[in-house]
């Protein structure tokens, strides 16, 4: 959680399947969603395909434990810390 800035938004379809709404602010508030994702999904995993970098963002492009394209953007702050960052997923 170190990497991520304590105002954070997260805004993700899953996090609205998990949680009942898409945004999720705040570091305690992702913790708690990420450690939610972790028991919904406890074969998770992740194979990276490609990181596109930006000005002060990137999209990291990555293929789940399903079989799912994936790609979420990060933004940083002024300390390099993740401020928000936006989760998609092909259908």
């Amino acid at each position: 959680m170190n990497h991520y800035a304590e105002d954070i938004v997260l805004v993700s379809p899953v996090a609205e399947k998990l949680l009942g709404y898409p945004k999720v602010e705040g570091t305690e508030a992702v913790r708690e969603y990420f450690m939610k994702g972790l028991r919904a999904y406890p074969d998770l995993r992740f194979a990276v395909v490609d990181i596109l970098c930006g000005n002060q963002s990137i999209v990291l492009l990555y293929v789940n434990q399903d079989g799912v394209q994936c790609g979420e953007f990060m933004e940083f702050d002024a300390r390099g810390k993740i401020s928000r960052m936006y989760a998609h997923y092909s259908r």
